[in-house]
């Protein structure tokens, strides 16, 4: 699964869920709080 600014890798049980936004020092915003919604 991917998102504009969070990626989601699933591997059996486990996910990690990787923080893409470097410009703003991977400061969560809306949109990436969006996507945390989104991957669960």
């Amino acid at each position: 699964m991917e998102f504009r600014n969070v990626s989601l890798d699933i591997d059996g049980a486990v996910a990690v869920m990787t923080l893409n936004r470097p410009e703003a020092l991977n400061a969560v915003d809306d949109a990436m709080l969006e996507a945390f919604s989104g991957a669960w």
